[in-house]
């Protein structure tokens, strides 16, 4: 009996220990600072991350690469609220 009740109150110390670790930061829309960048937000489960500070979107690759993220029209985009923004709709709307 004391030996099931050591082992569970170990296991709980172990998960708390292990969950308080965490410290990933999501912005407004829910989506998770990614760990090996900490410049960017990954876009939900999809290979899309954004810049904290430019919004500018970009596909990644596994882990190691990434690019410019590119619509079906050849534009690059922004991530504004929670919508995927072509830049040029955003320098027209300046003008």
């Amino acid at each position: 009996m004391f030996k099931t009740f050591k082992n569970t109150v170990v296991c709980a110390l172990l998960a708390a220990v292990m969950l308080t670790g965490c410290s990933c930061e999501t912005d407004t829309n829910g989506n998770v600072e990614t760990g090996d960048f900490n410049w960017c937000y990954q876009i939900r489960d999809t290979p899309l991350v954004y810049d904290k500070d430019t919004k500018i979107m970009y596909y990644r690759e596994y882990r190691f690469g990434m690019c410019p993220y590119y619509n079906e029209h050849g534009q690059m985009c922004y991530y504004v609220d929670g919508q995927i923004i072509p830049v040029e709709e955003v320098l027209i709307d300046v003008d």
